[in-house]
């Protein structure tokens, strides 16, 4: 659903936009991809020690690092995203500078960068694989429709908004996920359309 998400959006930007503002938005997207894995390296750092931990502890772990987490990716994120402006004004053609306010708004969401990879690892090491579906079906539709209400509103300035609160998003399902599975188990059970998702959770 990820992949198709990123389809949806490259289709309506080059279709309603142009493929030129399409190229810019990639450029801004590319380089917050290559911030974003250079982040994923924390991973299998911590995956051999989260499989050898009960749930319980690691979910105390994410709650009293929490704030620390976001401390850390904040800081690596808005430094990768000063370090991706200063590629797009020394090494690309100077049109490619409207790639620039994409790329900061799409930096927004590395605040939240680091907490969602640990959280999702935590569910990775504990073969949680029914919760990680449940933590990226639901954020993904979201995104699909945020990416197209917002590009109507907005056009591409609220595309690339709708992908950073996507992240928020995202953040926002894996944690309740790992930390409050048996609340958000009770959220989804009181919702019929979700039903189906609980099938699978």
């Amino acid at each position: 659903l990820g992949i198709t998400s990123n389809r949806i959006i490259e289709i309506l930007i080059g279709v309603f936009f142009g493929l030129s503002n399409l190229a810019y938005f990639s450029v801004a997207r590319d380089l917050r991809n290559q911030i974003a894995n250079l982040m994923k390296v924390v991973l299998p750092l911590f995956y051999s020690d989260f499989v050898k931990q009960p749930v319980e502890a690691l979910v105390g772990l994410v709650k009293k690092h929490l704030v620390r987490m976001i401390a850390l990716s904040t800081t690596l994120g808005f430094a990768g995203v000063a370090l991706g402006v200063g590629y797009i004004l020394v090494f690309l053609p100077t049109e490619f500078r409207t790639a620039i306010p994409y790329l900061i708004i799409l930096g927004l969401a590395f605040p939240i960068g680091i907490p969602t990879i640990i959280l999702n690892t935590v569910l990775l090491a504990h073969l949680r694989y029914r919760a990680i579906a449940v933590a990226t079906t639901i954020p993904n539709t979201l995104e699909i429709i945020l990416v197209a209400l917002l590009g109507w509103i907005w056009g591409i300035i609220g595309m690339t908004t709708a992908v950073a609160i996507f992240g928020y998003i995202s953040f926002v399902f894996f944690y309740l996920a790992t930390v409050k599975r048996e609340s958000l188990r009770k959220f989804l059970e009181q919702r019929k359309l979700m039903r189906v998702i609980m099938k699978v959770y």
